[in-house]
């Protein structure tokens, strides 16, 4: 249960400035960009993809150690996903990593996470401090 809880916020992005913003279950509630109570998998990526905009702070398109200070304990599990070992976390890397939080609670795999398994992400990243 913890690695699954560890793999949610990896996607979720927990750092400093995202805990300002409420922390990663607030995150959570951004991320439905249309408010129908639903977050599809598109959603989700969109704000993955945004957190990586905000971690970017040099705006070359890539992380790199210092920019991941910021995540805090996850910088490790982010550089995990410099799938071509060159110390640069990009974009399309993390996008193409799967986003093991949102599958693990999409419990019907439709691809969307509808309002109870919103619910049950949202409690599972409070109860880890998101």
């Amino acid at each position: 249960m913890k690695a699954a809880i560890t793999s949610i916020v990896v996607l979720a992005w927990v750092s400093p400035a995202l805990a300002q913003q409420g922390g990663a279950a607030a995150n959570l509630a951004r991320a439905d960009a249309n408010h129908d109570g639903e977050i599809t998998r598109a959603e989700f990526d969109a704000m993955r993809s945004a957190e990586f905009d905000h971690l970017d702070l040099n705006r070359d398109g890539s992380l790199v150690a210092a920019e991941l200070q910021g995540a805090g304990r996850m910088r490790g599990q982010l550089s995990h996903a410099d799938t071509n070992g060159d110390g640069r976390l990009t974009r399309t890397e993390l996008l193409s990593q799967p986003p093991r939080g949102f599958i693990r609670f999409d419990a019907n795999h439709n691809g969307v996470l509808e309002p109870s398994e919103v619910s049950a992400m949202r409690a599972a990243l409070r109860a880890f401090g998101g």
